[in-house]
């Protein structure tokens, strides 16, 4: 008798531990993401799931989209803005939580040309030389690259001259693809985004002081069903092995 309740406890336990562990490893995120992001966001998320009981999902686009979805009730966790206005108009609408709103990394503008292009300019000023010219930018309301495109354009004082050129992008990515495929003269990027292809050409720098800051904030979602779980991945985003990835396709630290 001793023996068979000693076997029925053990079997017991064996259940009980077996759903343990499923319940740790059904685990799920969901993170919206600037589109900007993906390419370092897929290596730290694989890095992040080899080391943890989640699996993540990536959802990508323009900053200004995936805020809309959020506010729409999308199932997201965490959201990843390329610029500070859209994370802080969630924050105003209760749809993500304040307290967890923090800084990841930062970037800069760059002018972009196809890279077998020919072409002897080196700054946004020689932008209007040409009037057959194609200039690539992303949609400034939704995409935080063309907003800051605009304004670097206005504060060069050539917005009105070269806007009859201009092509826009749904997301960064795709200003981007449009200066690969020569389908636009030039674009206006991230310096991120330019260093993940051999298919352009970086002309110049854009002065940092010709538009906003290019801060990437965070934020776990009100609608969140996995907070803990978020929380612990976005605490994870601001130590030293993801900063470093980060910094390796061509984001700017904090302290940088």
């Amino acid at each position: 008798m001793y023996t068979n309740i000693k076997a029925f406890c053990f079997i017991v336990l064996l259940v009980l531990t077996g759903c343990q562990q499923s319940t740790e490893q059904e685990v799920e995120l969901t993170i919206s993401a600037a589109s900007s992001t993906i390419d370092v966001m897929e290596e730290i998320i694989e890095k992040y799931e080899s080391d943890h009981n989640v699996t993540i999902t990536l959802n990508s686009g323009s900053s200004g989209k995936l805020a809309q979805q959020i506010q729409h009730g999308a199932p997201v966790d965490l959201f990843i803005s390329a610029n500070e206005q859209w994370s802080n108009r969630l924050a105003a609408g209760e749809n993500i939580r304040p307290d967890t709103q923090t800084s990841i990394v930062k970037n800069t503008l760059v002018l972009i040309a196809p890279a077998e292009k020919q072409t002897s300019i080196d700054n946004l000023n020689q932008l209007t030389t040409k009037e057959d010219q194609t200039i690539a930018l992303g949609e400034p309301d939704s995409a935080p690259a063309g907003k800051y495109a605009k304004q670097a354009l206005m504060n060069a004082g050539i917005w009105g001259e070269v806007s009859d050129q201009l092509v826009y992008g749904n997301d960064v990515r795709q200003v981007l693809a449009y200066v690969e495929s020569g389908n636009a003269d030039y674009g206006l990027v991230y310096a991120s985004d330019a260093q993940i292809t051999d298919k352009v050409k970086i002309i110049a720098e854009i002065d940092t002081n010709t538009h906003d800051p290019i801060i990437y904030p965070a934020a776990v979602t009100s609608q969140s069903n996995n907070t803990e779980a978020a929380e612990d991945f976005l605490r994870y985003l601001k130590t030293d092995i993801p900063q470093e990835i980060f910094k390796s396709y061509g984001f700017k630290l904090e302290q940088e």
